[in-house]
């Protein structure tokens, strides 16, 4: 791939890389802020959720759609998509998940609980209708 002045390229939500000049770039993520209470997230949107919520929120989201890890078809939501939760407040937030679409590790879990602390966060990955933990930072999984 090459860059030329008048070319663009999309790389994509999540890009970060070095340049031959030695430039550094980065491309934000879709960045949402989140506040008020019983707020259902989109599963199939790729996004950064910043909880500002003074107090603690209560979030939920379904299941993603079933899609193949690159697909260009129109409609159909790919697998790969990343969606990262991050508390700006001091605050014990939860997200709740369906039953069995969450795998944070062994056993069933549901609800991902924040610590009151900002900064506590996690990232999931949608695999064929469920997220996967990618980290967490500060939450607790049951």
């Amino acid at each position: 791939m090459s860059l030329f002045r008048s070319e663009v390229v999309y790389l994509g939500p999540l890009a970060e890389g070095q340049l031959s000049t030695g430039g550094h770039f980065t491309i934000a993520d879709n960045i949402t802020l989140l506040n008020g209470t019983n707020l259902v997230i989109n599963p199939n949107a790729q996004a950064t959720y910043l909880i500002t919520d003074a107090s603690a929120g209560a979030f939920t989201i379904a299941a993603p759609s079933l899609g193949n890890v690159g697909s260009a078809t129109p409609g159909i939501p790919a697998d790969g998509k990343v969606i990262q939760f991050v508390s700006t407040t001091a605050a014990a937030h939860t997200v709740t998940f369906p039953a069995g679409v969450l795998k944070a590790g062994a056993g069933a879990t549901t609800v991902a609980t924040f610590t009151a602390d900002a900064g506590a966060g996690f990232k999931i990955l949608a695999y064929q209708g469920t997220f996967l933990v990618l980290y967490a930072n500060n939450v607790t999984f049951a």
